[in-house]
């Protein structure tokens, strides 16, 4: 990776990494030919000498390279990758960091590292602050609250689902109140389930939604409806 950074031949880097494991300033990583830093207080020296600009250039460089030395196992690395897409973005420009980092998010998720997935998709929403478009946003924080639920942060991933919810209350916009509903999950606190219900409500108060996405709404309706004891009205609507 360093040598596609730097445009130089990988054997032209062996002797400057002899040098600096002879200083004692990095040492074996943990697979073969792998090599990290000895602490972190040298890595945080070496990057306290480089100008922000550079480290951007270098970030940016750096995810470059593994996108194209990894070409076809790039899912392997999508973490790294928004690692530095992040750090090397600019204010204007950040699409690819977003990107970068929904991605990780996304496949931090299906392996089950709900945590991780929460930091990345909450970092996405960071990095595109005031950059991305409604839509885009939309998505990532449903992904976001669909992760804190599975993580255990169950207010944290309700206050982020009704926050989408009051949105698409405001705007009367029953599709996105549809899949605010199917991210929001019933637990028998009766403050949140009554808030689940409303959702439902009204995302099936028209006729406009998708015939599947109506039955799934219609399920998540009737399954809250149990939680709050309602058999005969959970009983109609399933």
């Amino acid at each position: 990776v360093v040598a596609r950074m730097l445009d130089v031949p990988v054997l032209a880097l062996l002797g400057p990494l002899d040098e600096c494991r002879t200083a004692g300033f990095l040492v074996a990583g943990d697979r073969p030919g792998h090599q990290r830093f000895s602490h972190a207080l040298v890595r945080s020296a070496v990057a306290a000498r480089l100008s922000a600009s550079e480290q951007r250039r270098l970030h940016t460089a750096a995810a470059d390279a593994i996108e194209a030395l990894y070409e076809g196992q790039v899912r392997l690395h999508l973490a790294e990758i928004a690692h530095h897409q992040v750090e090397g973005s600019l204010p204007g420009d950040r699409a690819r960091a977003v990107g970068a980092c929904e991605a990780a998010a996304d496949l931090a998720s299906e392996a089950l590292a709900f945590e991780e997935a929460v930091r990345l998709y909450r970092q996405a929403l960071s990095v595109g602050e005031g950059e991305i478009g409604d839509s885009d946003r939309v998505r990532l924080e449903l992904g976001l609250a669909t992760a804190l639920y599975r993580s255990g942060d169950l207010p944290a991933s309700f206050e982020t689902a009704s926050q989408v919810g009051r949105r698409a209350e405001r705007r009367g916009d029953r599709l996105l109140l549809a899949r605010t509903a199917l991210v929001m999950e019933a637990t028998g606190e009766p403050e949140w389930d009554g808030e689940i219900c409303r959702i439902c409500e009204q995302a099936l108060a028209g006729d406009d939604l998708p015939v599947d996405l109506r039955a799934g709404v219609s399920s998540r309706y009737a399954q809250v409806l149990v939680y709050r004891c309602e058999y005969d009205r959970a009983g109609g609507v399933s």
